[in-house]
């Protein structure tokens, strides 16, 4: 809006004043991405030369037996077993750019789509990733009796969800990373809550941002801090669930190791092309990923909802 004129006089805004276009373009807000933190990516350079498929080989289990001197000793055959993490989510960009209109244009126009769609490929396939693995969890690690030595913790359950308030929140997180701690999982361990869980629990006990030791960025990484030894994420990422029995609008919230998720993801290809039926540019992206979980032993899940 020009600034405000006096009655009688003339109009200069739009005539003598022009109107002017900035060249930055005011960011869309993106909710961060936290997959790229929690899952193990190592079999993705392999992926990315050639094949779809990794087979991934599972530690096998052994059996300590007692013996006596002089006892022949009884062997057991060691069983191994395998799981596959496939190459099997595709997805496309496709935006046009008339030539018109970027000549003319005092904005780059190409460079903020490409910026755009990179911004928009994570966020979308982290809420795909994270949708995908919510109810991974190992068997042990879930429901109100989860912890595979004390089966002592509840994490809720449909139906019993745990209800999540300022005095609850830490306690049930406590929960979780001790059920995820009986399988003996220690070093590398992650956590992620939604954001609203994250509200709570900076009213809890915690509030105080030292308590938390984050030296680095929330807003980057959604990095909130240690807890309990513990990498703890927030993400607006998360698709709420309706609860099959009570109808409560229900979260997963997960805590795991580093080995539970293997997921790879290449920008298969990427291009600008000039069109032939008009003078117009088309920026192309193309991209493949997958995900699975490869060790659900170590993935614990709080099913939950906001007190």
């Amino acid at each position: 809006m020009a600034v405000a004129l006096a009655a009688g006089h003339p109009v200069v805004s739009g005539v003598l004043i022009p109107e002017l276009w900035v060249t930055e373009t005011l960011d869309k807000m993106y909710a961060k991405a936290v997959t790229p933190n929690i899952c193990s990516t190592e079999y993705e350079g392999e992926l990315k030369k050639h094949g779809d498929v990794a087979h991934i080989l599972l530690e096998p289990t052994v059996t300590r037996k007692t013996g006596k001197i002089g006892q022949n000793m009884v062997s057991t055959v060691t069983e191994f077993a395998n799981t596959d993490l496939t190459i099997d989510k595709y997805f496309y960009y496709d935006q046009t750019v008339h030539g018109v209109v970027e000549a003319q244009s005092d904005a780059k126009i190409v460079n903020i789509l490409q910026n755009v769609i990179a911004k928009n490929d994570a966020e979308a396939t982290d809420k795909d990733i994270l949708a995908g693995i919510a109810t991974g969890g190992g068997a042990a690690n879930v429901g109100a009796t989860a912890g595979v030595k004390s089966s002592s913790y509840n994490l809720g359950t449909v139906g019993a969800s745990k209800v999540i308030t300022s005095l609850t929140a830490v306690d049930n997180l406590l929960d979780m990373f001790a059920a995820l701690r009986e399988t003996n999982a220690s070093e590398n361990l992650w956590g992620y809550i939604p954001s609203w869980y994250a509200r709570l629990l900076k009213s809890s006990e915690l509030n105080q941002a030292n308590v938390m030791g984050d030296d680095k960025s929330i807003i980057r990484t959604g990095l909130l801090g240690m807890l309990d030894g513990i990498e703890l994420y927030e993400t607006n990422n998360f698709t709420a669930v309706t609860d099959g029995t009570d109808s409560n609008t229900c979260y997963y919230a997960q805590a795991g190791h580093r080995s539970a998720i293997s997921f790879a993801k290449t920008i298969q290809n990427s291009r600008i092309i000039d069109t032939e039926d008009q003078f117009a540019k088309r920026i192309q992206v193309e991209v493949v990923y997958g995900y699975d979980v490869v060790n659900p032993d170590y993935l614990a899940t709080l099913y939950c909802r906001k007190g």
